[in-house]
């Protein structure tokens, strides 16, 4: 702080006006954020996250104008409101719209194909956006440390 003063004392004002913890990476608590998110995850009642509801839904208003045709049992073809033809492919999670193969999350046509085959659509969500995923994701700890003074003597 002191060779910031002498190179622009105006910063250096401003920056002493705030909390570090807004400006300086020493000061940011991580570890606090990394329990509140592996305390949330633990509470969730559906095997996603809401983002991932949220965009189901979004994509159900699609679904529910798309007639599907089964060309075998895991292909389709998702006719939306007579006018687009879509090609559905359950097991590589394809879908000619290409929002399923970029998001991994079912698109509205991939979601009339599985209504339609009577399949549970969480099945089909890719498992980076499952419960199990983020509770594997959060499940490590930032060891607590004490101050170096407290450190063994190499």
């Amino acid at each position: 702080m002191a060779s910031l003063k002498e190179v622009n004392e105006k910063a250096y004002a401003w920056l002493m006006k705030k909390n570090p913890s807004e400006w300086n990476k020493s000061h940011f608590r991580l570890h606090v954020k990394l329990c509140v998110k592996r305390e949330s995850v633990s509470k969730w009642v559906h095997p996603v996250g809401k983002m991932v509801r949220e965009v189901i839904e979004k994509n159900k208003h699609v679904a529910r104008h798309c007639q599907s045709t089964r060309a075998d049992s895991h292909k389709f073809q998702a006719h939306f409101r007579d006018s687009e033809w879509f090609s559905v492919n359950l097991v590589d999670r394809v879908c000619t719209c290409r929002c399923y193969q970029l998001t991994g999350i079912p698109c509205g046509h991939a979601l009339a194909a599985i209504w339609s085959s009577n399949l549970n659509v969480m099945d089909f969500v890719d498992l980076a956006y499952k419960k199990e995923a983020f509770i594997a994701q959060y499940a490590g700890i930032i060891e607590p440390m004490p101050s170096p003074n407290k450190w063994p003597d190499p």
